[in-house]
């Protein structure tokens, strides 16, 4: 499927009347929005003693969600097309959008694994 003809909007609960328009995803997205990710958390752990992060990485393994794999800048600039804020669709006011907001734009972005479990068993 071709995700630049996938468009969703998605109704913000928390605004009466607001609105964002988001085109799913594709795969060349998906990938850089982790590899920015994973070179942030690169970035983090310079200087760190991985020695004594190994008992802890399997617990932080299992208690990540599917999301915190990717950057959440990357995929609103890439998949955001429209809103219904006076203000236009700028990268300067994506970043200041609020978190209830951003976290309802990637939970249709990036429906959860067990979401996609459901849908398939």
């Amino acid at each position: 499927m071709l995700t630049h003809r996938l468009i969703k909007r998605v109704e913000l609960e928390h605004e009466t009347g607001a609105w964002v328009e988001v085109r799913m995803p594709s795969f060349s997205i998906l990938e850089r929005a982790r590899e920015v990710r994973s070179r942030k958390a690169m970035a983090l752990m310079s200087g760190v003693d991985l020695q004594a992060l190994k008992g802890l990485s399997s617990d932080v393994e299992q208690q990540a969600a599917p999301a915190d794999a990717y950057d959440r800048a990357v995929l609103l600039q890439a998949c955001m097309v429209a809103w219904s804020y006076a203000e236009p669709l700028t990268p300067d006011n994506v970043a200041e959008l609020d978190e209830q907001t951003v976290g309802a734009v990637i939970a249709v972005l990036l429906p959860s694994e067990s979401e996609d479990t459901r849908k398939k068993g």
